[in-house]
């Protein structure tokens, strides 16, 4: 009897981890583009995530990658790209270790459409980001037209 109590409870227990409010999913079909600093348009292998509300999008590539966190819902809309600790933020690394992020001083602009019954969302962005690490409001960094589509 104690061992049937004690595999339920493992059971249970590893279902209520399994349903925590955290995915991660890329679609074949999702996509990121955007310039960096007026490099040209950069096309980067798109992800997105939701985390507990706050979906995550991820555009990684060989020299930077972005992300931008936005708590949406519905069919989107314009959002301020500016301080991470509210709801709506954007982020680039480099591959030299440099990292940078938006903050209420910031200027950036996300504008989310919903593409339909699938859940997922279409947009453009653009940001200026300040370095975060390793030096704390050393350079900055512009994004500019920004695109992403199914994430």
């Amino acid at each position: 009897m104690k061992t049937l109590k004690i595999f339920i409870l493992v059971f249970i227990s590893s279902w209520l981890l399994s349903c925590s409010g955290s995915n991660s999913a890329t679609t074949p079909s999702s996509a990121m583009s955007a310039s960096v600093n007026g490099s040209g348009s950069i096309n980067f292998t798109a992800s997105f995530s939701n985390s507990n509300g706050m979906i995550i999008m991820t555009g990684s590539g060989n020299t930077y990658t972005v992300q931008l966190f936005m708590r949406l819902s519905g069919s989107g809309g314009t959002y301020t790209l500016g301080d991470p600790s509210g709801s709506y933020y954007a982020t680039v690394s480099d591959n030299f270790g440099n990292k940078y992020s938006t903050n209420a001083s910031s200027v950036g602009q996300a504008v989310v459409n919903s593409s339909g019954s699938s859940g997922l969302y279409n947009g453009t962005f653009y940001f200026t980001a300040t370095e975060t690490s390793p030096t704390v409001g050393g350079n900055t960094i512009s994004v500019s037209n920004g695109q992403f589509t199914n994430m």
